[in-house]
């Protein structure tokens, strides 16, 4: 849909970029991301103090993380709810990892939360 929506907006690949990036590592270099969305995958990351660590690192000063996922609790879609985390959770994780200023949002989406962290 990203890369639907970047073609349809003609945005070129300094002003956005869509990577598919392995469980264990956002592979991002040092301060080069403005922002960064997560979607429905935060409950797959393994480490994922670690691995947020490394995406603060990718962030550039004053850069957001965006975490989308689903909420604990029953739902037509998703993944099961042993494997799902609630937004305190996450909040608490990216917390850990170095995140500031996290806002919570779990009336934006019917199933989903949102979180807001910045750098």
């Amino acid at each position: 849909y990203i890369t639907q929506r970047k073609e349809k907006e003609k945005l070129n690949d300094e002003q956005l970029v869509t990577r598919k990036v392995p469980y264990d590592a956002p592979n991002l270099q040092a301060e080069e991301a403005d922002h960064v969305i997560i979607v429905d995958t935060y409950h797959h990351v393994e480490n994922r103090i670690d691995y947020f660590k490394k995406v603060l690192a990718g962030l550039k000063p004053g850069g957001k993380l965006l975490v989308v996922d689903f909420k604990k609790e029953e739902t037509p879609h998703g993944p099961p709810q042993k494997m799902r985390l609630t937004a305190e959770e996450v909040k608490k994780e990216l917390t850990e990892a170095g995140f500031t200023n996290i806002v919570i949002d779990t009336k934006l989406l019917p199933y989903q939360y949102t979180v807001l962290a910045g750098k």
